[in-house]
């Protein structure tokens, strides 16, 4: 499918185009429209849609077996330093899905032992 196609299939339908490529990701509640009209200007995507981004970015690879596969590579261009570590730069951060997967859920853990004052959403309330 051409630019052109794909720009025309957006031009014809804009809420069916954007409704099919929300189809691409994993959802916990599929949303029933794309874009919502607050008023005044003001426009919500996806606004009774729920998504987890984690899930999305990471931890969907994992179980599709693409573990092992590079999920962050980080080069700093400030630094330039030419130290080496298996043949990357000192400054080079590179990690798989898998690991960043098991970094993600530890985040979690502690984050969620640690209650955040102010706030009362169900996730900001520590389990202990």
């Amino acid at each position: 499918m051409s630019y052109q196609d794909v720009y025309a299939s957006w031009k014809s339908d804009p809420e069916g185009f954007w409704m099919e490529a929300a189809k691409a990701i994993d959802w916990d509640q599929a949303p029933s429209r794309a874009l919502s009209d607050l008023g005044g200007g003001l426009y919500e995507w996806f606004a009774d849609g729920m998504v987890n981004t984690c899930y999305n970015a990471v931890d969907r690879h994992v179980e599709n077996g693409r573990g092992e596969q590079t999920a962050i590579i980080y080069d700093s261009p400030i630094t330039h330093t030419t130290t080496s570590r298996r043949g990357l730069p000192l400054v080079t951060l590179m990690t798989t899905f898998a690991v960043t997967s098991v970094a993600t859920a530890a985040a979690a853990l502690v984050l969620a032992a640690v209650p955040v004052v102010g706030c009362t959403a169900p996730w900001a309330r520590s389990p202990l």
